[in-house]
């Protein structure tokens, strides 16, 4: 029996960001850093064995910094398709992995924790490694979130909009606050967590 290489992380990098109008949402800046490394560095602190970014063909100015930091760069050409075909490429690198479980991020959430990571993995290893796990707050589920094995084969067939979302509404609910869950979909949002930072 192939040995498993434990838990691989992804981080869904491929969005359209329409809302946000012309500028790349992940270059701009958020307290003095792209918005795109934020995740980033918070997965890198894991010390996983291997983990990835999932990117549009076009070149974000984010990648060499994401490289820097140990990822490899997965190229998702159906990424106008909407973040399911994302959540596809992720699974597919965890299943070349041999990883026995899938931590999936979302690159616009600047705010995820160490700890709320560590609790879905917590939560991961007490089940035996198996099942979905979700961060969740006010009975929402999404994003952080950690995929069992066993779900690989039905992540890799997702395409369009919808990602994740069945899944996420099954998963496991591992407690999170607000603020580690925020997206950042509009300059309005980003500037607001700027002069958050400014004037607490």
């Amino acid at each position: 029996m192939t040995e498993t290489t434990g838990i691989c992380a992804a981080i869904l990098a491929a969005g359209q960001s329409k809302r946000f109008g012309d500028q790349d949402k992940l270059a701009a800046k958020l307290n003095g850093k792209m918005l795109g490394l934020h995740a980033a560095e918070t997965v890198a602190s894991l010390g996983l064995s291997k983990v990835a970014v999932v990117v549009s063909p076009a070149q974000s100015p984010c990648i060499a910094s994401w490289s820097a930091l140990g990822f490899d760069i997965i190229v998702n050409n159906e990424a106008a398709q909407g973040m399911g075909s994302s959540v596809a490429h992720a699974a597919q690198f965890a299943s070349k992995c041999n990883a026995d479980g899938l931590l999936v991020c979302l690159a616009d959430m600047p705010f995820i924790s160490a700890p709320l990571l560590d609790r879905l993995t917590g939560a991961f290893e007490e089940n035996r490694r198996k099942g979905a796990f979700a961060a969740s707050n006010e009975d929402v589920s999404l994003p952080p979130a950690i995929f069992g094995a066993e779900k690989f084969p039905e992540l890799a067939l997702l395409s369009g909009a919808q990602g994740a979302r069945q899944l996420l509404s099954t998963a496991t609910a591992i407690p999170a606050t607000s603020r580690e869950i925020a997206d950042i979909d509009h300059v309005t949002e980003l500037d607001r967590w700027n002069d958050h930072r400014n004037h607490p």
